[in-house]
């Protein structure tokens, strides 16, 4: 089975929910999908993906520098993304 990862944009909660409809359109040509996400938008989007009857890998990701305003709101703060797999 492939699989891909989707990594969102963690301003705000458009990029994730679209990359949610993304991933179920994935599976359902038997790709599995991982969204890489914040834990909030994480949280947001399972209520939602619930409702569609539908499930998806998540893994939690935090600012690595490349994000627009809410990155520069919450102090610009950068992180090393982790050197060890997340899967």
């Amino acid at each position: 089975m492939e699989h891909i990862g989707l990594v969102s944009s963690i301003n705000g909660l458009g990029h994730a929910r679209r990359l949610m409809h993304l991933a179920l359109s994935f599976q359902d040509m038997g790709i599995f999908t991982t969204i890489f996400a914040t834990q909030k938008q994480i949280n947001i989007l399972i209520p939602e993906l619930k409702s569609l009857g539908g499930e998806i890998d998540f893994k939690e990701i935090s600012s690595y520098g490349i994000d627009g305003p809410v990155w520069m709101k919450n102090g610009c703060l950068i992180e090393s993304p982790p050197s060890k797999s997340l899967t």
